[in-house]
């Protein structure tokens, strides 16, 4: 049966449409087969990526591990991802820590705010431990809900930071005290959390010195190298370090080894040590000594190491030559008090010397004058009249000057100091100290006690100076003295109802607005270890109290 030719040009157009239809789908198979290739290619440029960042990552499903890259294996020690899978998730996290990272696992996957980023410790296959800082995410994976972390090695960080924060502690032992022995022990064990080290020396000497000293030791013993030990400098660590100027790190093969470079430290070495690390102590630009770490693990010390010695070292020096400094300020302060001392010592004894010679000799003289015109005067006869009356005054005058006299030797060195003591003296003092000031002097005293001379007279100047200060500023009408015998110290005070100060003054010897003779009465307290306080306000008196301590004999 012949087609018609409406049939034939359907069937043409419908094979048309088709011929249309598959190039269409050939276009979008190669388009498909185009973005396919970019995605593998996308997927293998993301994944040669993530198996070569620094950092580590992990995809975890459940309790599986489905995916680490190659910085995951190596920071934990595995060799493929076949280990890393049959691990539990928690295996290489420390005990300690697994709580801390299950409790925020938890809290992640029920939606509940967690830290984005925290710290906790891993353990190596070869049992090194190191601290990671993770950095978890919930995402899905080929349509599962998985985690993706990312783990950071920040060991070496935190030893930075805890290498600064013993820097630090250790800067603040060394500036605690002037006294460097006070300072070794606890710089030591500071020293030896930043460098193990099971023995540590600290020698000192100078460039041109030919024997060096061992100031200080911590750990174990070696015969010849102990605290105080004087040792030869030639040959010796201490001397090529000096030399150079800086570390020196010594871990010889042998003990012959040893012996071709240094024979100083071979006591060390025979003594089981095996690891030497020196670095100089400078201060000012002079090397003044050494400190030396030594280890009994061979290879122990490292360049870093070095460096941290040098740094530790730095800051010791300091405090050793302040030390010096210290003890040389403190050497010349004992020869200016025993200077002092010597000097105050003759001038009492110069007191004494002229005191007993105005009342053996010059009192004895104008005794026997007064007695020689006294007899002249009763032989002459009545009608002498002028003659009679001027020998009269003359006898008046002669027994003023002896009176005057016997004050100035009184106040020069009182007699009674030696014969009655203290107590009474202080007391004598006052009663006639009132009678001439016509002040209302009060004494009440109770020191049972034998003080040494030095005290005794030091106590009886302090009580002259205070009451004439009295006489002459205060405008007081009483005063009250009181003398006490504590468990520690010897207290003299005086105390007065008269203006005051304005602002109570604090004894110094370089204060200009004091009397020199409360700045002297102070020095000579400090000399014999005691002190001179003020305790005033305006318009209501003033007190002075002078103590010293009671072993002072």
């Amino acid at each position: 049966m012949d087609q018609r030719p409406s049939d034939t040009g359907s069937l043409l157009a419908q094979l048309e449409d088709l011929r249309s239809r598959i190039s269409d789908m050939e276009m979008v198979e190669a388009e498909r087969n185009r973005v396919w290739e970019t995605i593998r290619e996308r997927e293998e440029q993301y994944r040669a990526a993530v198996e070569n960042v620094a950092d580590a990552i992990v995809i975890n499903v459940g309790t599986t591990r489905v995916f680490v890259n190659n910085a995951f294996l190596a920071l934990h020690g595995l060799e493929d991802m076949a280990q890393a899978s049959d691990l539990a998730l928690d295996h290489f996290i420390v005990p300690e820590d697994r709580p801390i990272v299950r409790a925020r696992t938890l809290a992640r996957e029920r939606g509940e705010p967690a830290p984005g980023v925290y710290e906790y410790r891993i353990r190596r296959t070869t049992g090194e431990v190191r601290t990671v800082e993770s950095s978890a995410v919930a995402i899905t994976f080929n349509g599962e809900p998985a985690t993706l972390a990312v783990l950071r090695d920040v060991t070496e960080r935190k030893q930075a930071e805890e290498q600064v924060r013993r820097l630090a502690t250790i800067g603040r032992i060394i500036s605690s005290s002037l006294d460097v022995e006070e300072v070794y022990e606890p710089f030591a064990q500071q020293v030896r959390e930043l460098i193990s080290s099971e023995r540590i020396v600290i020698t000192i000497a100078g460039p041109e010195q030919d024997v060096f000293t061992t100031a200080y030791v911590s750990g174990g013993d070696v015969a010849q190298r102990r605290m105080g030990d004087v040792a030869a400098l030639d040959s010796s660590m201490t001397q090529e370090v000096i030399r150079r100027r800086a570390g020196l790190l010594i871990q010889p093969r042998d003990i012959n080894d040893l012996r071709q470079r240094f024979t100083g430290p071979l006591p060390a070495y025979e003594a089981g040590f095996r690891s030497f690390l020196s670095v100089p102590l400078i201060s000012h630009d002079e090397v003044i000594g050494v400190l030396h770490l030594e280890s009994t693990q061979p290879q122990a010390y490292t360049d870093r190491d070095l460096d941290m010695a040098e740094s530790v070292g730095a800051q010791i020096s300091g405090a050793i030559a302040n030390a010096r400094l210290y003890s040389q300020l403190e050497l010349e302060r004992e020869r200016l008090r025993r200077l002092t001392m010597r000097v105050v010592s003759e001038e009492e004894e110069e007191r004494h010397r002229v005191s007993r010679e105005l009342h053996d000799e010059a009192g004895q003289a104008l005794t026997a004058l007064m007695i020689s015109l006294g007899l002249v005067h009763s032989d002459m006869p009545e009608d002498a009249g002028t003659l009679r009356d001027t020998l009269a005054g003359a006898v008046a005058m002669t027994e003023t000057t002896m009176e005057k006299i016997r004050l100035l030797a009184r106040g020069l060195r009182p007699p009674e100091l030696d014969a009655v003591g203290l107590n009474d003296t202080l007391e004598g003092y006052c009663r006639e100290f009132a009678q001439r000031t016509h002040l209302d002097i009060t004494y009440a005293g109770e020191v049972s006690l034998e003080l040494s001379d030095a005290v005794t007279i030091c106590l009886y100047r302090f009580l002259q100076e205070a009451l004439t200060n009295v006489a002459r500023h205060a405008e007081a009408t009483r005063v009250g003295v009181s003398l006490r015998q504590g468990s520690n110290a010897v207290t003299l005070s005086v105390e007065d109802d008269g203006k005051g100060f304005v602002n109570p003054p604090i004894i110094h010897s370089g204060d200009k607005g004091l009397g020199i003779g409360l700045i002297g009465m102070q020095e000579r307290f400090e000399l014999l270890g005691g002190r001179v306080d003020i305790q005033s306000a305006p318009g209501e008196g003033a007190r002075l109290v002078a103590s010293v301590p009671n072993g002072i004999g």
